[in-house]
């Protein structure tokens, strides 16, 4: 990762005009909407060419004061860590690819899943550009002015051509949770992204752990705490919200049970078991309607994939997929992104835009609507959180021996 490599005119213009590019596609998204903000070593960083998000990190970089908040200069441009693989068009090709597995907290998307490419190797350039114009404080530690890189700045490599730019300020207002709680009212609200989402998650659960999961069918490649920070952040938002108490070792039992935290094997697109860790987006569940703002009907106009890739009304894939939607207490508008009206009327149901974090939230909230109707009683609300009358019952003595009774430290036995 050293700051290798130099360029023609051309070249650097090119770069330039890449940046800029970036900069309009980007522009409109939710994740990119904090403009013009100092980065602090918080920051969170994405490159153009790569798969993982990075933090920026304070170890490697150089500060100066701007009242009593630190921020980065441009003197050094020693980015730690990588973004995993690198997919520039000038290695397409070529041989020597590499997969590996980014987590649904690396991903931009939020989703975990492997990626292929070239390793990344970067080789930045010498100083940080920008889109607007340059800002300068004077840095009293060593006399000079020095440009203070922002949201709208930018950092070339020169190894794959691409450019990494900052997703998030990493700037911190000390003022408690509400500040997070509030980025996930406008997440339910369908106003803001996964990584905003997933940014509030973190800094909620701060150094909060669970159990650690041991299994013994585990050959070493599953993670099963990958998803730790966003049970720990959506219990405690749902517990500020809905002034419950729900037990994050709870959630992570009903987690292990619903979809071994997303590493049970399924191979229909829509129970999308990867993504839908809980198990509450399936079309063929009642419940995702009823989270839905729309008049959905599944007799009359909702069609998902059957299993040859047909969009098909659900009930003549099978009858027990009769739902419509009874009520508004469970209307949450982020939902919403899972369907989608199109010219027949019919809304499709888009398994894409399931995520782990948005199973894992309206799960919570699943969970903390049969908590309140149970008058508290949390393990009768897990039983009811379970469809299946034949099965609910052993759901959840197991959820009780995972959460309560040390089942987490061979959870085989619980499958």
């Amino acid at each position: 990762m050293s700051n290798k490599g130099k360029s023609t005119n051309l070249q650097d213009e090119q770069y330039r005009l890449t940046a800029m590019l970036r900069d309009l596609e980007l522009k409109d998204k939710a994740h990119n909407n904090v403009y013009e903000e100092f980065l602090t070593s918080n920051a969170i960083l994405a490159c153009q060419y790569g798969a993982k998000k990075q933090l920026l990190g304070k170890n490697s970089l150089k500060y100066t004061k701007i009242g009593n908040s630190e921020v980065l200069t441009d003197k050094d441009t020693n980015i730690r860590g990588t973004f995993g693989v690198c997919n520039s068009p000038r290695f397409a090709g070529l041989s020597a690819v590499k997969t590996i597995q980014v987590s649904a907290s690396e991903s931009l998307d939020g989703v975990a899943k492997p990626v292929t490419g070239h390793m990344c190797h970067m080789q930045l350039a010498q100083k940080w550009g920008t889109l607007t114009k340059e800002i300068k404080v004077y840095d009293s530690r060593t006399n000079e002015y020095r440009q203070i890189p922002t949201t709208n700045s930018y950092i070339l490599c020169y190894y794959g051509a691409g450019c990494i730019y900052p997703i998030d300020s990493g700037q911190r207002v000390t003022i408690g949770k509400e500040q997070w709680f509030s980025i996930l009212d406008e997440y339910l609200e369908g106003n803001c992204s996964d990584i905003e989402a997933d940014n509030a998650l973190i800094q909620i659960a701060g150094s909060k752990t669970l159990d650690t999961y041991v299994s013994a069918s585990n050959t070493g490649n599953n993670n099963y705490q990958r998803y730790d920070n966003y049970i720990i952040g959506w219990t405690d938002y749902f517990n500020d919200r809905f002034g419950i108490n729900i037990d994050g070792a709870i959630i992570k039992a009903m987690l292990w049970k619903e979809s071994k935290m997303g590493y049970a094997p399924n191979s229909s697109p829509n129970a999308n078991i990867a993504a839908d860790v809980m198990q509450v987006l399936d079309p063929r569940n009642s419940t995702i309607y009823e989270y839905c703002t729309y008049n959905l009907d599944t007799t009359t106009n909702v069609k998902i994939v059957n299993s040859t890739g047909a969009y098909v009304l659900p009930i003549t894939i099978d009858p027990i997929y009769n739902h419509q939607k009874g009520r508004t207490t469970y209307n949450t508008p982020v939902a919403n992104r899972l369907f989608s009206l199109q010219s027949d009327a019919c809304y499709y149901y888009q398994y894409q835009a399931a995520s782990p974090l948005l199973s894992i939230a309206l799960g919570i909230k699943t969970y903390a609507i049969k908590l309140q109707d149970s008058n508290g009683n949390a393990l009768l609300a897990v039983q009811e959180y379970n469809g299946n009358s034949t099965h609910k019952v052993q759901y959840m003595n197991d959820v009780n021996m995972l959460a309560f009774n040390g089942g987490f430290r061979n959870a085989d036995s619980y499958p």
